[in-house]
């Protein structure tokens, strides 16, 4: 079974922490047990060395070197540990160690550290290396009241120290894995504990996510992710009842849109059939008559058209038109939208500009769609641009992406426009959509439009005057 990220992490974090904890314990218990051990021994060797000093002084010899020898053997043995004895000018004139031959040929030892400090104050203590016996000892000299000898020194090998503490050693070793394998198992417990906690955490919040507001049931705690857990669940459930509202008040206005919709489109199809009878019907002489059936054509017609718009919009917000992709020609595209705009271009002597670029020309989309968007655009252009001017339509290939241009040489749009002119109702120039029959959603449907088909539109002034809408679509 492998483990979550988190847990991992946990229990590593733990194992980690008891690890070092126990090392570093286990070296501070090393050095303080040795510290202890020595100055035990010490204290004992300081003892001994005194004691081996005043029976020294109590005890009368002939002065002679062999006698001082067997001083030394003597004293050797009732303390274990090496005695030596030095003269006042530092020979060394005894040593429970070394026989007399080599008695004579070692080093006077009047320089040694603790003999200098015992001349000084009567006790010299110190750890060195014994090169004639080759480990390490603890020395200990102090003064005596003797004719022939100025310092007795006692020297006690540390392997003892050693072998106690390989001991400590082992000991500590077997604590230290003892330790670890309880510290992994504690923290196994706890990383499972803490996974569990936390995935049931992430359960409800995935459930919250997905839409799924119902109360938690299980026991939360008292601790920092109890608390999280609670707020979590406090949030949620009032973020819950907002969406709810959010939801149920969008529901309303589009339900709304579309039945007013619905319900305009019905009489304003009979006012238009009526009034196109009418038309036909009013002789030419009464030419009052016949200006005020047009103009009542004319705002039905717009009527009928904002009627339109408002349940295009609706439906595409409520997502009721699906995507239907196909394989789609640019330059038809194009060529439709120019077609079906024939009529207005004709009026206002405008003319149109194609230019497909051959990597943009096939694009995979739903070819209604984009008809619309691009009609849209086109009609807007028509309103706005002068008379006699050019309305450019290009299609390019840009980074992995069909670049779908409409430009025109009108007055352009302000910049303070720009970021709003998408917006439903939102008009530039209020008066002059409404004379050319706007009905001020068209920018709108084409943002939505262009939206559903996974791609974006921006709008832009150009340098050399007028405006140009850029669509972006996957080719793919």
């Amino acid at each position: 079974m492998t483990l979550g990220g988190l847990r991992r992490r946990t229990l590593l974090a733990m194992v980690g922490v008891a690890s070092v904890s126990a090392v570093l314990l286990a070296l501070l218990i090393l050095v303080s047990v040795r510290s202890q051990l020595l100055r035990a021994i010490e204290r004992g060797l300081v003892a001994e060395t005194r004691l081996a000093a005043e029976l020294l002084r109590q005890r009368a010899t002939d002065g002679s070197i062999r006698a001082l020898d067997e001083e030394a053997d003597w004293i050797g043995r009732l303390t274990s540990a090496r005695v030596t004895l030095i003269a006042s000018d530092g020979r060394v004139v005894g040593d429970s160690a070394e026989d007399l031959t080599a008695l004579s040929k070692l080093d006077n030892h009047g320089s040694r550290p603790e003999v200098v400090a015992a001349r000084r104050s009567g006790l010299g203590t110190t750890r060195r290396f014994s090169s004639t016996l080759g480990m390490d000892l603890l020395y200990v000299a102090v003064t005596v009241d003797h004719p022939h000898v100025a310092i007795v020194r006692l020297a006690l090998p540390l392997t003892d120290v050693s072998e106690q503490l390989r001991a400590v050693r082992r000991s500590l070793l077997l604590s230290l894995a003892a330790a670890l394998v309880s510290a992994l198992a504690m923290a196994w417990l706890s990383s499972v504990l803490l996974a569990r906690r936390v995935n049931a955490i992430a359960a409800v919040a995935q459930r919250y996510a997905a839409g799924d507001f119902a109360a938690s049931t299980g026991d939360d705690g008292n601790d920092e992710l109890g608390t999280v857990a609670r707020v979590l669940d406090d949030t949620a459930h009032e973020l819950g009842r907002r969406l709810t509202d959010l939801r149920q008040t969008d529901r309303v206005r589009r339900d709304f849109v579309a039945n007013v919709s619905h319900e305009l489109r019905t009489p304003l199809t009979a006012i238009q059939g009526y009034v196109e009878a009418l038309q036909d019907e009013v002789p030419p002489d009464l030419a009052e008559a016949r200006r005020f059936l047009e103009v009542i054509a004319r705002h039905a017609s717009r009527m009928e058209r904002l009627v339109r718009d408002l349940l295009r919009l609706a439906r595409l917000e409520a997502g009721q038109e699906p995507v239907e992709r196909a394989s789609v020609r640019m330059a038809a595209v194009f060529s439709d939208v120019v077609t079906e705009l024939e009529g207005g271009l004709e009026a206002k002597a405008q003319r149109v500009v194609t230019t497909v670029d051959p990597r943009a020309e096939v694009l995979s989309t739903d070819g209604a769609k984009l008809h619309d968007a691009l009609r849209n655009l086109v009609e807007n252009a028509v309103a706005y641009a002068p008379a006699s001017t050019t309305i450019e339509l290009g299609a390019r290939y840009e980074n992995g992406q069909a670049v779908i241009t409409v430009a025109d040489s009108g007055p352009g749009v302000p910049e303070a426009d720009l970021s709003r002119i998408f917006e439903r109702f939102y008009r530039v120039d209020k008066a002059r959509s409404r004379e050319s029959g706007g009905t001020g959603l068209g920018l709108s449907i084409v943002k939505h439009l262009v939206g559903i088909l996974g791609g974006d539109v921006k709008a832009a002034n150009r340098p050399a005057g007028g405006a140009v809408f850029t669509i972006r679509l996957p080719l793919a």
